[in-house]
């Protein structure tokens, strides 16, 4: 028995004869399967990787400051009609002022 024949049992974890890939014949199906486990490690550790960078980007980000916190000043705070007239009463606000009227 040779390691590649389509019914030949293959022991789980060897990894003596890794597959190789031919264009003449088809893999078989513990191939295949290998190959795509194999693919899957490696997309699992590029994107482990990726993640990674992104954690670090992110701290430094943070300790920089420019996390996308909001940069500006703060529109100031509209006075509801009562407080405008209290503050109108008080003296604190003249709208006339823009006219050129004092009171």
């Amino acid at each position: 028995m040779s390691n590649g024949e389509p019914n030949t049992p293959v022991p789980e974890g060897d990894k003596t004869n890794p597959p190789v890939e031919n264009s003449d014949k088809p893999l078989t199906p513990q191939q295949e399967a290998r190959k795509i486990v194999e693919d899957q490690k490696n997309e699992n550790d590029r994107r482990e990787k990726l993640i990674e960078e992104e954690k670090q980007l992110r701290a430094e980000g943070i300790l920089a400051g420019d996390t996308g916190g909001r940069v500006g000043s703060t529109p100031p705070k509209k006075d509801t009609d009562e407080e405008y007239a209290n503050k109108f009463k008080k003296g604190e606000v003249n709208p006339l002022k823009e006219d050129g009227i004092e009171l």
